[in-house]
């Protein structure tokens, strides 16, 4: 289904009729977005944008996708910082809402200018959780990493996301908890679950997958 619509995705000249399509078939919003990102013709992007900015009464998907053009600036209509602000005001909108798609994206924003105001942190952290727990596994990896890598981590609890994460089939989060399987970290190790891990990254042709099989049998 994801091969089809970004074919016809390419080809068309009727790009909202295609758009309409994908959501109501089902594909979610990050795989739309992430076949935007990859695939979409500058010119064809720019319309994309106006068509939405005109409708009166956008979707949640729609608001997530311009949230997302905006936010990655590639709309060629706005500079940067205009489109930084109506990113975060798509992505709040959709935090407030409870949408798990929103709180991830607002907190990713967050967590970039921490740097500058240290007190996004716990709202980041906040709304982390909060998506996480709604089982949205870009969450639940990122999560991983702030308990792997962060001053106030727990290796025990990074193993816990990275797990539901990669149950959830998010490939980093796979490798992340084959890894910890392998070395023991967070949990007792594991070698026959961290190569099981590891083959499920490569049924989903990931490389460092392949890369870290091959490692571990020329041990």
């Amino acid at each position: 289904m994801q091969e089809k619509f970004l074919n016809t995705l390419i080809a068309t000249k009727e790009l909202p009729k295609i758009f309409y399509d994908a959501i109501n078939s089902g594909i979610k919003p990050p795989t739309i977005i992430e076949i935007i990102r990859k695939h979409l013709r500058p010119q064809k992007l720019d319309d994309l944008v106006l068509f939405l900015e005109k409708r009166q009464s956008r979707s949640s998907a729609e608001n997530l996708i311009l949230g997302f053009i905006y936010e990655q600036e590639l709309a060629k209509t706005h500079d940067r910082n205009l489109q930084r602000g109506l990113a975060y005001s798509k992505f709040k909108e959709l935090a407030n809402q409870g949408d798990s798609y929103g709180q991830f994206f607002l907190a990713v924003m967050y967590y970039r200018d921490i740097g500058s105001n240290s007190n996004l942190f716990p709202r980041a952290l906040e709304l982390l959780v909060n998506s996480a727990t709604q089982g949205n596994s870009c969450a639940n990896f990122m999560l991983g990493q702030h308990f792997e890598f962060g001053q106030s981590g727990s290796k025990f609890n990074a193993f816990l996301v990275y797990q539901k994460a990669a149950e959830i089939g998010h490939i980093l989060a796979i490798n992340s908890l084959a890894r910890f399987l392998f070395l023991g970290v967070g949990a007792n190790r594991d070698v026959h679950k961290s190569l099981k891990w590891y083959r499920k990254g490569v049924s989903q042709k990931n490389g460092e997958s392949r890369k870290k099989i091959n490692e571990i049998f020329r041990r």
